[in-house]
């Protein structure tokens, strides 16, 4: 939210930037090992960057323990050896699952609500409901109160 707010094409343009950024690291045989949200930036020029790479290692290397101590490190992080992903964990098929699922998303929101008339029905409709709850709830009130 931070960067994108609630717009969910920035939303996905700065999350396949960011894909690309780690993708980058990769292929250049380098991990991040701290991506969190202050660690990712908009630039100047809108591209998302990704910063703080004091506890960047290399793919096959263990974090040594200066690495360790310039940034904080979870338990989990500490303990395991970068090494590269197996394919079916590539970004590629991670980009591909994301697009898909936000496709179904998108969707189903289009299939919910197909003009203003149906909008206007579930509005009215909700609205005499609300009603009945307050109408019960009222003589609910009243009978307990008979009953103390």
């Amino acid at each position: 939210e931070r960067i994108a707010g609630k717009n969910s094409e920035k939303i996905r343009s700065y999350g396949t930037d960011l894909a690309e950024a780690i993708r980058h690291m990769h292929d250049k045989g380098t991990i991040h090992a701290d991506i969190k949200p202050r660690n990712v930036i908009r630039a100047s020029d809108g591209n998302i960057k990704l910063i703080d790479l004091d506890a960047a290692v290399k793919i096959g290397e263990e974090l040594t323990e200066k690495k360790k101590s310039t940034a904080y490190v979870s338990p989990e992080v500490a303990k395991i050896e970068f090494r590269p992903m197996e394919s079916a964990e590539s970004l590629n098929d991670l980009k591909e699952e994301r697009t898909k699922k936000m496709e179904k998303q998108r969707q189903l929101d289009n299939d919910d609500i197909d003009d203003d008339e149906e909008l206007n029905e579930r509005v009215i409709e909700l609205s005499k409901k609300i009603k009945m709850i307050k109408s019960n709830t009222f003589a609910v009130e009243k009978l307990s109160k008979r009953v103390n």
